[in-house]
């Protein structure tokens, strides 16, 4: 099922995404590229950010062995 944001106004399908709740994380993975799909409001108010989990791929194992500046 496809979903609109409200906030960036991109069309994305939310299982293939992956949401990510630390903003250093998400401030690397938009230094480098990513296409943020949207910002929701998670649990205890949390802002939670959407990305596209095969566009981010590389990112994340980048991220994981702390090679992503």
């Amino acid at each position: 099922m496809r979903t609109t944001s409200l906030v960036t106004g991109r069309i994305y399908n939310p299982e293939r995404c992956v949401n990510l709740l630390n903003p250093l994380q998400v401030s690397r993975y938009i230094k480098h590229g990513a296409t943020l799909y949207d910002i929701l409001i998670g649990r205890d108010d949390k802002l939670v950010y959407v990305f596209d989990k095969d566009e981010t791929r590389e990112l994340f194992t980048k991220w994981v062995n702390h090679e992503l500046d």
